[in-house]
């Protein structure tokens, strides 16, 4: 296994653009700037290298001078941004797209959206009467901010994904902060026996049990989940009477990876299985991805998971509307990157300017303090300074 994950690394870094910290770098430019490129002359000549290193805190990497080869990049002071829902203000131009001033304070104007500069959306509405809805059969796929259809309570929408109301109509309804499509609700068709959503819950990220059925498996405590019939099995029931059966991603433990097609998994039983996955059709195959870089991406998860969980009642509690899945912390916003870019991990993991560099670089106000050890040691330094006078 070790000599694949090497020979999977080695031919990534061949196809990826190679970055190298900026203390490995050729020319010195001065100690402003954070990125400079230049083309290799060595063994690999002809190919692009990128030096870089994060900016400091309240500093953030902006082109300079992209005329020349060299594309200088500079550590410019971040700028003001609009003021995001609930900030203090006293004119619409001072509020977020999609808000409005009032009252001194910044509000919804009818509906806001915020998205995460890598992944996801959360809506909200400016009526609390209303929602962000999308009904399926409707030719937009936009959310609208619209009012309980027909008789139907608010109550029945809350923590819902996807919903089938008693008249028939299906209803997408926005997602919360720090939550995914999650828990998944099948019922037995009384024609074909097979198993159709009812409802899909909103859940938390990493909060599911193994053994539910989830429409995102970023919702199971793993972070993994495998396709099974709706009856829990592998083997398509048989009173099922079309010619497939719907099949429906189920939270499991990963045990060990065999190959890019195969893994050893269990359930809550604890007994370890193997799941081949070409004993599916292309439709749910294809969706699944068992490579090395995969099981990079989980190790990201589970970063993620566990710093999210250990703040989350304080993230929920003092919520900034402008990260809905970062909470402004630097090591989530470090693990939810890493957890969509496992190749950039892999390759520079070792390489903490690199890595600093590439957060930052969708994080503008990121910044990697100074360990505890290291502080420690500086205030031991200062104190010996204080007792030798």
């Amino acid at each position: 296994m070790l000599k694949l994950i090497l020979l999977f690394t080695s031919i990534l870094s061949l196809s990826l653009p190679t970055y190298r910290p900026m203390s490995s770098r050729t020319i010195d430019f001065g100690d402003n700037i954070c990125y400079y490129q230049e083309y290799d002359s060595g063994s690999n000549a002809g190919s692009l290298i990128k030096y870089v290193k994060p900016c400091p805190e309240g500093k953030y990497c902006e082109s300079t001078e992209g005329t020349n080869n060299y594309q200088l990049h500079t550590c410019e002071t971040l700028p003001k941004y609009r003021n995001t829902l609930n900030a203090d203000c006293s004119t619409d131009f001072e509020c977020d797209t999609d808000l409005k001033c009032s009252g001194g304070k910044c509000v919804i104007n009818e509906i806001y959206l915020v998205s995460d500069s890598i992944t996801g959306t959360v809506y909200y509405c400016e009526d609390t009467n209303k929602l962000p809805l999308r009904e399926i059969t409707s030719s937009t796929t936009l959310m609208s901010c619209i009012s309980p259809p027909g008789s139907t309570q608010k109550s029945t929408f809350e923590n819902k994904y996807y919903i089938t109301l008693e008249d028939g109509t299906n209803y997408y309804i926005g997602l919360e902060p720090y939550k995914v499509p999650g828990i998944i609700h099948l019922k037995q068709n009384s024609g074909t026996k097979d198993y159709d959503i009812d409802y899909i819950e909103s859940s938390y990220i990493g909060k599911v049990e193994v053994g539910h059925f989830v429409q995102d498996e970023r919702a199971c405590e793993s972070g993994i989940a495998l396709y099974f019939y709706g009856n829990g099995e592998l083997t398509k029931p048989s009173d099922i009477t079309t010619s497939t059966g719907k099949m429906y991603k189920r939270c499991v433990n990963l045990k060990e990876v065999l190959s890019d097609d195969m893994i050893v998994y269990s359930l809550s039983d604890g007994k370890e299985k193997i799941y081949n996955k070409n004993e599916l059709s292309s439709s749910y195959k294809n969706n699944l991805d068992f490579s090395y870089e995969y099981l990079t991406s989980l190790e990201m998860f589970k970063n993620y998971k566990e710093k999210l969980h250990s703040i989350l009642e304080q993230c929920i509690k003092d919520y900034d509307y402008t990260e809905p899945y970062t909470c402004k912390n630097n090591e989530l916003r470090k693990w939810w990157y890493f957890y969509y870019h496992p190749d950039d991990y892999m390759l520079y993991k070792d390489q903490k300017q690199v890595i600093d560099y590439l957060v930052q670089d969708k994080y503008y106000d990121y910044y990697q303090d100074e360990s505890n050890g290291l502080r420690a040691l500086k205030y031991m330094f200062y104190l010996l300074i204080l007792l030798s006078l």
